[in-house]
């Protein structure tokens, strides 16, 4: 975090300026889209200089931006645009004593060289932010760059009168405040838009949203409006930091993955030296000079709920962790110990030999026990990275080998070992963790390493290292098929049985190159991130960043699931090292990389980000997150204090949030009050962060509440955030309507269009409405308006059809929301298909099929299901007979499904219900038949 964010005053508010081309067409709900204009990535940071001469002696400091320059003074400050218009903003009322000041100083320097000698200008100074202190009274105004444009903050400390501030605009032919509160000042042919102000703070249920907006004054002045807000608490804009933690003690401690559950915990494993650390379940002991370990904390980042050691008694680190519906964590790491303990029944028990060797674990809910263990290895080193888990329980497994008898299985598509070097590796274990259902090689003659895995929709497995060697293998027509330079990265796609290539590529350039992580998003597009000394790595058009900046640079690269021409591939870096070690990508494609860097150069998104600097020179860690098509960066920001720090892994939580977790030798990273450990222990420590978005909504089925899945016209959806509402309250009548308690709901499709959502239930947490119909297929944007205001927006990705069943706990699992009707001897009886009671204890009740002459029908609710093409229903994986599928009449954007059961299916105790429309799959439901 930025060294002026760590003492916001108790409320700020902000105004961003966007200058808008000359006879922009006019809509009549025009709004800003950070996601569909570029932002600093292709437009130079707002810097402001002082002025030694090279302007009229009463401006003190300048800007200049894209068509305009800013001069200011300590009593005004001026826009001029390009043309000869210009727009002068004055604070009336205020202070006269108050001067502007210059403040984060950058490096860069400004030279005019004009005229004779005699007057050239050179060294002038440049700084991130100009601010004027006290302007009124316990009121700053700060000036800063953001999103490509310039903004002005006031910041009001305790004691402050927000009524007091008054701005005077000048130059000025016409004002207007559109209906999303943006205040437009018509200047010529131009445009001047100051967005709405906004503003959050903190409270005791999270963040809550502070009402603000323009009031009108006249004669070109104007004034803002305050909702109620409490002035003992800090208010924060922009993407912030939600919490951040330390986790160590008193030696070495190092985090190496993150994984996240639904309900918000956060898992972190790596590996620690202190005898000390916070261990508080379990009755292990540390037994070597550094044990892995596994720790979860509570979703505020305030609360361990467990950590345990896992290990033996010589040295055991931890590299990777998945966590299941269940909390139930998967853990990878490799160990020296031949004491390490396995599970009775586990694929290998025994030490295999060599220096090391890796190891799989999986741990009980609660971190007091091993659900399995085993050791992964043979005579040689052996050592695993990374870990992926299937709806089943199955575990798959990649790393390196030196093992030339490295246990693999018939029909594989590598069953020997590739050469002398060492070998990468792909293992799935079965859900008890006692055999290997596949496990192949992945390697040529000489050296090779599988550093990180995932599951693709259809259940392929993806992963993605480095090579030496010659002969790695790959597939026909793969996208590069020699290597380039000394190391170059690999992309493997497996078949669900480890059989058979879906593709397999090299990717690098002349010089070494790592694929260090990879992501699938729910299409099987796959996204690898690493690092690259190349100069001539494969980037492809759209990228952000299609040059080498020097040294080594961080690479992101996104391929289709047929593995051909990368969709995009880009460069991300500064002049100095940079290497992306973790990567994931969210229901909009848009792809969260976290890595380390020692570039002061380092692209971010704007100066107000939550770091805008390098904090020291041997490395700061770094978060950057770019657009579905990698053409922009919406967000990116160093991570870092005065000493060195390594951002190693990532993980996504709900609304967006992201966790980024890693290793620090800092002692003034940006800790947040109240979170579990504040000042750092050892000699290097953990950290994890939780960033979040700002009037950030999540949207989702609200049948299913699946945050990958799309939704679908006329289907129910709910969003998820904070500040949605002011009241809590369901719709009482049809038609459903547009606005409840001051909240409504707009819809804007890929195509452009808007439309009003109609309406179920509001509260300030969570918005349940109907998709409109005939909404696009495509990336949708929802935007919620509070009393005439927009307060949050977020986007969704639509399907024409987009199943989603219910369930009898309204958890999107477990017992399925439905009905069982039967016929028999002329007579019919429907029943629910579960037991009533409080929702979280409903389970399915047993179906009896009956003799012969019963006939059962199965009716299952849902949404989303209406607009299908084809339609299948799968009971314990077997298809059943639809006899009817679409629209509940009863219920607006309920859809049902009839389907007979099969009399094959008696006795098969509680099984999976799922529907499968245009081949696209719902979530999985059970019912239990006896």
């Amino acid at each position: 975090m930025s060294d002026w964010k760590s003492y916001l005053p108790p409320i700020l508010f902000v105004f961003f300026i966007a200058l808008l081309p000359t006879h922009l067409p006019r809509h009549a709900n025009r709004r800003a889209n950070p996601t569909a204009a570029p932002l600093s990535s292709v437009r130079p940071p707002l810097l402001f200089q002082a002025n030694r001469g090279q302007a009229p002696s009463q401006n003190k400091l300048l800007a200049r931006g894209a068509g305009y320059s800013l001069m200011l003074t300590d009593q005004h400050a001026t826009l001029a645009l390009r043309g000869g218009a210009a727009v002068r903003m004055r604070w009336l009322g205020a202070n006269p004593s108050a001067t502007v000041e210059a403040n984060a100083p950058v490096q860069a320097r400004t030279h005019y060289l004009k005229g004779s000698q005699a007057d050239w200008i050179t060294g002038v100074e440049n700084f991130e932010r100009a601010v004027y202190h006290d302007v009124y009274p316990a009121t700053d105004l700060l000036f800063h760059g953001a999103r490509g444009g310039l903004e002005y903050d006031f910041r009001l400390r305790p004691g402050a009168d927000p009524l007091a501030v008054k701005l005077q605009f000048e130059g000025v032919d016409r004002f207007e405040i559109a209906k999303n509160g943006d205040l437009i000042l018509h200047v010529g042919d131009a445009e001047l838009v100051q967005r709405k102000p906004v503003a959050w703070q903190d409270g005791p249920h999270g963040r809550e949203l502070v009402q603000a907006r323009f009031r009108p004054l006249g004669q070109g002045r104007f004034g803002f409006d305050l909702g109620r807000y409490d002035r003992s608490r800090t208010l924060i804009v922009d993407p912030f930091i939600d919490y951040a933690t330390y986790l160590g003690k008193g030696d070495v401690d190092v985090l190496s993955d993150v994984a996240v559950d639904s309900a918000g915990n956060a898992y972190v494993v790596g590996y620690t030296a202190s005898s000390d650390f916070p261990v508080n379940v379990g009755d292990q002991s540390q037994g070597g000079q550094e044990d892995a370990f596994l720790a979860k904390l509570s979703p505020d980042g305030v609360t361990l709920i467990y950590a345990t050691f896992i290990g033996g008694g010589d040295l055991d680190r931890a590299w990777g962790v998945a966590v299941n519906d269940a909390g139930e964590a998967f853990v990878v790491g490799e160990t020296r110990s031949d004491d390490f303990p396995t599970s009775v029944n586990a694929f290998l028990q025994r030490f295999g030999g060599g220096a090391r060797d890796g190891f799989a674990v999986k741990v009980s809910a609660s971190g007091s026990s091993l659900a399995w263990s085993t050791y992964l290895g043979d005579t040689d080193d052996d050592w695993a990275n990374g870990v992926a888990i299937d709806e089943q329980g199955s575990a798959y497994v990649c790393g390196g080998t030196w093992s030339s008898r490295f246990p693999t299985t018939a029909g594989v598509v590598q069953e020997g070992f590739g050469g002398d070097d060492s070998d990468a590796f792909v293992i799935k274990l079965d859900p008890m963790g006692s055999r290997a259902e596949f496990s192949t090689f992945l390697g040529g003659s000489r050296d090779d390493e599988a550093r990180s895995i995932a599951l693709g929709p259809a259940g392929d497995v993806y992963v993605t290292g480095f090579t030496r060697s010659n002969n790695f293998p790959l597939s026909a027509g793969a996208f590069q098929s020699s290597r380039s330079g000394g190391e170059d990265a690999f992309v493997s796609k497996l078949n669900p049985t480890g059989s058979r290539f879906g593709f397999s590529t090299l990717l690098g350039g002349g010089e070494s190159d790592y694929g260090n992580a990879i992501a699938v998003d729910l299409f099987g597009d796959v996204y690898v991130a690493g690092s690259t000394a190349s100069d001539n790595f494969p980037t492809r058009t759209p990228g952000l960043y299609p040059n080498y900046a020097g040294g080594i640079d961080a690479f992101v690269t996104k391929f289709d699931t047929s593995g051909g021409t990368p969709l995009y591939s880009t460069y991300l870096g500064g002049r100095r090292e940079d290497a992306a070690n973790g990567v994931a990508v969210d229901p909009n494609g848009f792809v969260s990389v976290v890595g380390h860097t020692k570039s002061e150069d380092f692209p971010v998104s704007d100066a107000n980000v939550i770091q805008g600097q390098r904090a020291d020179e041997s490395g700061d860690g770094f978060w950057s997150r770019l657009s579905e098509d990698g053409r922009y960066l919406l967000d990116s920001t160093y991570l870092g204090g005065d000493r060195l720090d390594e951002a190693r892994a990532v993980a996504l939580g709900d609304n967006g949030s992201v966790y980024v977790g890693g290793r620090t030798l800092s002692n003034n990273l940006a800790v947040t009050t109240g979170s579990y450990q504040q000042k750092r222990s050892g000699e290097d420590d953990g950290f994890l962060f939780r960033i979040v978005d700002n009037l950030q909504i999540a949207t989702t089925s609200a049948a299913s509440y699946s945050a990958t899945a799309p939704v679908a016209p006329e289907s129910i959806a709910s969003a998820f955030g904070r500040g949605l509402a002011t009241v809590t309250q369901a719709a009482t009548s049809t038609p459903l309507p547009a606005q409840i308690g001051g909240t409504r709901v707009v819809v804007t499709d890929a195509a452009g269009f808007d439309r009003t959502a109609a309406l179920f239930f509001v509260s300030p947490t969570q918005l349940n409405f109907e998709v409109p119909p005939g909404t696009a297929a495509g990336l949708a944007q929802v935007t919620v308006f509070l009393n005439g205001s927009e307060i949050a927006r977020g986007t969704v990705r639509v399907r024409t059809a987009s199943p989603s069943l219910f369930s009898a706990n309204a958890t999107g699992l477990g017992a399925a929301a439905a009905q069982i009707a039967q016929a028999e001897g002329g007579q019919t009886t429907t029943t629910l298909a579960f037991t009533t009671g409080p929702i979280g204890q409903r389970v399915a009740i047993p179906i009896d099929l009956g003799g012969p002459a019963r006939e059962s029908v199965l009716i299952l609710y849902g949404t989303g299901i209406r607009g299908r093409r084809s339609i299948e229903v799968l009971v314990d994986g077997e298809p059943q007979l639809v006899l009817f599928d679409g629209a509940q009449s009863q219920f607006i954007g309920l859809d049902q499904v009839n389907v007979q059961l099969s009399r094959t299916l008696a006795g098969a105790g509680l099984v999976d219900v799922n529907v499968l429309v245009d081949g696209f799959p719902s979530n999985v439901v059970q019912v239990f038949i006896q």
